[in-house]
């Protein structure tokens, strides 16, 4: 049912995109309309990204192993590869009228599908729509709002069976099971000239060639909705942060983010594997009156609320021959909150991630735009786990995204 839904939906936005680039003259009828201004923008983003799935590098050769006990257990059904070439065809709306007071009021409507040629169970679409109300003076205020039904994550451990009674878990007695989920967000912003140098004078600021500052906050919400038999990992989220943009000499542009999350996830039981020698000397998981078990299957609370802080820093600026030219780097640090006696593998563990970006675009015309983009990313979960428990959610990662986006304007 999913994959006949995400097939139609996928039919439909590459058929209003093709449309869209094709006939532009008939979105532009809007554009007659009175009080009303619209631009419409065809694009498609080409991407190949080496790890899709965040795996870690000995997760990454046991998928491209996929040996007969993983195929048994289902750890890698539907993860066809590691790496995979990604095409994502998108159609995007401004809509400009009066609002409040007769200032400006834009409304961007939005869509995109993200089409992975290997791993076609990953394919799906991303919906978007923004509202900007400006307050004069150089302010405004806004609400964004992304909605992605249906995105398949990876498969997960459902449940273990001991089929020859000794006690211990294999890989092929593992039974692991794909994992959907829903992905909504809403946030609302207020964004205003800080400063300007013609208008406060040169003062420090001007000194160092800065033209002006300007600034953004925001607060918002995000939800996280698992399909069962998942549910218990479903996240809701609150969020709040903010942003400073400085341009200097009238050439580079300068922003410094940083945004707070708190990501809240229900206690509940699941399935876990354990080394009953970890426990207090010796723990009975399994009821069979051992306690030397060293892969008991056992069901027990997990919690896998966090918080997030990510610090951002972005640099912009002219290179040349009509190109621009930016870097970009961002640090999160998480922070597990569980103090649930079984769950290991998040009970004192804080995730580190870097990651970082360069890219080009340019203009050409009126109406094209051509953009590179390249990213970096490393993750490190690090955690005081106790030995020889099952790392299999280990979040410890390296990927790489080189992308191309060809846009059209009309």
């Amino acid at each position: 049912m999913i994959n006949k839904r995400k097939g139609v939906l996928g039919s439909v936005i590459a058929g209003a995109c093709v449309f869209g680039l094709l006939y532009p003259s008939a979105y532009a009828v809007a554009g007659g309309t009175k009080g009303w201004k619209v631009k419409t923008t065809v694009e498609s983003t080409f991407k190949y990204d080496t790890n899709i799935f965040k795996l870690s590098s000995t997760q990454r050769d046991k998928l491209d192993a996929n040996s007969a006990s993983n195929v048994t257990s289902g750890r890698f059904k539907d993860m066809e590869t590691t790496g995979d070439f990604i095409v994502s065809p998108a159609l995007k709306v401004a809509l400009k009228t009066r609002g409040l007071n007769g200032k400006t009021l834009v409304l961007k409507p939005g869509v995109v599908y993200n089409i992975y040629t290997q791993n076609t169970e990953k394919n799906y679409a991303k919906l978007g729509f923004d509202v900007e109300q400006s307050l004069g003076g150089r302010s405004s205020v806004g609400v964004k709002v992304d909605y992605a039904p249906s995105v398949y994550g990876k498969n997960y451990l459902f449940d273990a069976v001991d089929g020859n009674s000794d006690g211990n878990i294999s890989t092929a007695e593992k039974v692991y099971k794909k994992s959907d989920h829903d992905n909504f967000s809403v946030a609302g912003t207020y964004g205003r000239r800080l400063w300007k140098g013609k208008k406060h004078g040169n003062g420090k600021l001007g000194a160092l060639g800065v033209n002006s500052v300007d600034g953004e906050l925001l607060v918002g919400y995000s939800k996280k909705e698992y399909d069962a038999p998942f549910s218990n990992r479903t996240e809701t989220g609150f969020m709040a942060g903010g942003a400073v943009n400085m341009v200097v000499d009238k050439s580079v542009d300068l922003t410094f983010r940083y945004l707070f999350e708190s990501i809240d996830t229900p206690v509940s039981a699941e399935v876990l594997i354990r080394n009953e020698n970890n426990f207090s000397g010796g723990t009975d998981l399994n009821g069979n009156s051992t306690t030397t078990d060293t892969a008991a299957r056992t069901v027990q609370n997990v919690d896998r609320s966090r918080t997030e802080h990510t610090f951002g820093f972005k640099a912009a600026t002219k290179v040349g021959n009509g190109w621009n030219g930016y870097f970009k780097y961002d640090l999160r640090l998480q922070n597990y909150l569980s103090n649930e006696t079984y769950d290991v593998t998040r009970v004192d563990r804080d995730d580190v991630r870097h990651r970082l970006g360069i890219g080009l675009d340019k203009k050409y015309g009126k109406n094209w735009s051509l953009g590179f983009d390249y990213r970096w990313t490393q993750e490190k979960a690090g955690r005081s786990a106790l030995a020889n428990t099952d790392k299999a959610e280990t979040k410890s990662y390296t990927k790489h995204e080189v992308s191309a986006v060809l846009a059209y304007n009309f």
